[in-house]
């Protein structure tokens, strides 16, 4: 009897779960890199992953090994686009050298990019992390020392 009772407590409460809108993902080297402003009002490059709205798509900023480099599994959104949570494809061994690479999320119809409000990455072991907001640059000619242009 108490295993039918804790049975019916497992059927869930009737709500349903929202369904998740697909994103289309593509690594774009030709973005710059997205950066933060430092104490003092300074903008650089930023030093870990984050993302940033970019007109008509997100941008992702990740880095790691560049062997064999970040790969993205999926990317969803709740229907109304304001939280996006990034799989990765599970790591495994990498290089031990630093190479950042630009994503462009671009949202399905009907959303838009504006609506988000977060985004959550899971690194390939199913526990998402909330990554930061970035600034995308605002197009003066610097760079960084591979030449890609920074802020």
């Amino acid at each position: 009897m108490a295993a039918a009772a804790l049975a019916g407590c497992s059927a869930g409460s009737g709500a349903k779960a929202e369904p998740a809108a697909k994103w289309g993902f593509e690594r774009d080297d030709d973005l710059p890199l997205l950066c933060m402003e430092v104490s003092g009002g300074s903008v650089v490059a930023a030093t870990g992953d984050g993302w940033a709205p970019n007109g008509d798509f997100v941008q992702l900023h990740l880095g790691g090994g560049s062997i064999p480099g970040r790969q993205i599994k999926s990317v969803t959104s709740e229907t109304d686009g304001t939280r996006l949570t990034v799989v990765l494809e599970s790591g495994g061994v990498s290089t031990l050298d630093l190479v950042w690479t630009e994503w462009r999320l671009t949202p399905p119809a009907g959303v838009d990019v504006a609506s988000v409000g977060s985004l959550s990455l899971d690194y390939g072991d199913g526990n998402a992390v909330e990554l930061d907001r970035l600034l995308v640059p605002d197009g003066d000619d610097a760079s960084d020392p591979n030449g890609r242009p920074v802020a």
